[in-house]
């Protein structure tokens, strides 16, 4: 009897260090929100190697950004614990809460389900110390199905598509057009308002997960923007003739019949602050070239 409850008891053990060890060595992307810094809402992404994760957030531009270097020290139970390296930069000029600082933070992060609190203290370039608080909550993108059907979670592209449609968001409205080979595309987007007010910028993509509904892709992105004004509507009039070079990495989640969220860093030279960080929200309509 004592042989088979130590038996069980290791066997238990055993399972439960399976499973401990499987969720350490997965890897998935997440997006999401946070309330806090750099902006008081701010849009996120980041992704996860097994225990290690990065998670990139900022609001429009010239807000500020901030970089979260995450290591998990346990997790069980959708409850997981970590520790977060937090390097931001914030830059709010006008009446919209001025300020101008970079911080660095140490925070412990509790996550339940998806939805965060970080906490922790945070030094300013200033030599202030402040206690950092963070909320946010974050989407699990890659690794899971989009929807509760039974369809297969697969790959279902077309060999040829077109695309035509619009962005909203930072710098600019765009007008867009694309062209997709099954799972590499290449954007195309512009806006011409007058001479000072103009800009364009150019996506190559890697389709990462379609089920025929909703997709997620990954793309690089260069461009740039010139404006006689600071585009950002919190600051208008406080910067004149801004013009800005920027490339960096975007994340789209097409969620609703050619309706599309993207998000994520970018660097650059110019007037406005390195790094910056781009969220959109848009609608592409597909035209299918070919099956």
């Amino acid at each position: 009897m004592l042989a088979l409850l130590v038996t069980a008891a290791l066997q238990a053990q055993t399972i439960a260090a399976d499973e401990h060890s499987s969720s350490q060595k997965s890897s998935h992307l997440e997006a999401g929100f946070s309330l806090g810094s750099p902006a008081i809402l701010n849009a996120a992404i980041g992704g996860w190697i097994g225990p290690i994760g990065i998670r990139f957030s900022g609001a429009e531009y010239n807000q500020g950004a901030q970089v979260n270097l995450v290591y998990k020290l346990r997790e069980e139970n959708n409850v997981s614990h970590s520790l977060a390296l937090i390097l931001g930069r914030v830059h709010r000029i006008g009446t919209y809460v001025p300020a101008h600082y970079r911080y660095a933070s140490i925070v412990y992060e509790y996550n339940f389900k998806g939805v965060f609190v970080q906490a922790g203290p945070s030094r300013h370039d200033n030599g202030k110390t402040k206690l950092k608080v963070q909320i946010g909550a974050m989407l699990q993108l890659i690794g899971q199905p989009a929807s509760k059907s039974n369809e297969p979670d697969k790959l279902n592209t077309v060999e040829h598509t077109m695309d035509v449609g619009l962005q909203l968001g930072s710098p600019w409205p765009y007008a867009i057009v694309g062209y997709w080979y099954e799972e590499t595309g290449v954007q195309a987007s512009a806006m011409y308002y007058t001479p000072m007010d103009n800009g364009a910028q150019l996506k190559f993509s890697r389709l990462l997960w379609d089920n025929g509904r909703r997709s997620q892709s990954m793309g690089i992105v260069i461009g740039y923007f010139r404006s006689k004004d600071d585009p950002n509507g919190y600051v208008k009039h406080q910067e004149k003739n801004v013009f800005w070079r920027y490339a960096g990495l975007l994340y789209k989640y097409n969620f609703f019949k050619g309706c599309f969220a993207e998000a994520g860093p970018t660097i650059g030279k110019g007037k406005l602050k390195s790094p910056q960080f781009i969220f959109n929200l848009g609608y592409i309509y597909h035209f299918k070239l070919s099956s």
